[in-house]
């Protein structure tokens, strides 16, 4: 989960290097294509002989075409709108509320197995918590500017508003690639146990079909976002599109398995707390490298440690942890 955490923190910083929010959605596309390269390195190595039984690859194909999978596609989008959003706020502050995502997981990660027992459900604690994590949200927003109430201007708050949407937006497609993956890869190891005998049972297998879930998005997703962009009439450098596939098959790939790996090789909920450091991290590379640019940085700073705080109690909350399986 550590190197998860550092994984993670860089891609701001990359995604800075790249220009990315020049082209946004050409960038992204260079950043699904890099995942696809380095989840293809991932599977055979560590998969291949699931991926060699016909019988894994004929149920997955019949599991490709669901709502689930619809949602894990959306859900790779979070990039395109992250970046997008870098072109009317401060890298630091999309980092930050990217990194709320985690917040909301939870909670939607209860309610999908909610009938299954997996996880326990939240309390009013919770709840709390969040408003918490929404405090630390406000503090961020507010550290635009040395005067918050300039938000409210008109003339400047229409961009800055699209900013803030956009990466919450990007944080909401996060939640939503990340829990309907697990919801679709769990479902699919359950049902290739049931319908054959396979050399790998419990974790492993899970780990083989959320990550099988992970690359088909980015599969589908890479044209779509490099379709949407030449319509849009973007353009990439040479230079941009290198670090995008680097960065995807090297940073995003890597840290996304490792991530995965953590959660289901454990049970308990809490390790999900490390995680959540995310945010510190990717304002110590770019402060590091001279990417911050706010007006408050205490209001920042401060934001995201309520965020964090929040992110860190919610996990270790006693409801907030998995049964056994």
């Amino acid at each position: 989960m550590m190197l998860t955490v550092i994984g993670f923190s860089v891609i701001p910083l990359v995604v800075a290097w790249g220009s990315g929010a020049d082209s946004p959605l050409l960038f992204n596309s260079g950043w699904r294509l890099g995942v696809v390269i380095g989840c293809l390195f991932f599977l055979p190595v560590c998969h291949g002989s699931l991926l060699q039984n016909r019988a894994v690859c004929r149920l997955i194909w019949q599991r490709m075409f669901s709502w689930a999978m619809l949602f894990v596609i959306i859900g790779s989008f979070q990039f395109a709108l992250f970046t997008y959003s870098t072109r009317f706020i401060d890298i630091a502050i999309a980092a930050v509320l990217l990194e709320t995502w985690p917040i909301f997981l939870i909670i939607l990660t209860g309610r999908l197995f909610k009938k299954e027992h997996r996880y326990r459900a939240t309390s009013a604690t919770t709840f709390v918590l969040v408003a918490l994590g929404f405090a630390g949200f406000v503090l961020v927003i507010a550290s635009q500017t040395a005067n918050p109430w300039e938000l409210l201007r008109l003339d400047s708050a229409s961009l800055f508003a699209l900013g803030i949407v956009l990466a919450m937006l990007a944080a909401g497609v996060s939640v939503m690639e990340a829990a309907f993956n697990f919801r679709w890869g769990v479902s699919l190891s359950r049902e290739l146990s049931a319908a054959a005998t396979l050399p790998e049972e419990g974790s492993g297998l899970e780990l083989f079909c959320v990550i099988v879930a992970f690359t088909v998005a980015s599969v589908v997703s890479a044209p779509i976002h490099a379709a949407a962009g030449l319509m849009s009439g973007e353009t990439i450098t040479g230079q941009s599109l290198v670090i995008a596939i680097v960065g995807g098959g090297i940073v995003q790939a890597v840290a996304s398995i490792l991530y995965r790996a953590a959660i289901l090789n454990t049970n308990n909920l809490g390790i999900n707390a490390l995680g959540y450091t995310v945010p510190i991290f990717s304002l110590l590379w770019l402060a590091v490298f001279s990417h911050i640019k706010v007006a408050r940085v205490d209001y920042l700073v401060i934001g995201a440690a309520a965020i964090i705080t929040a992110n860190v109690l919610i996990n270790f909350e006693p409801k907030i942890q998995q049964k056994g399986r």
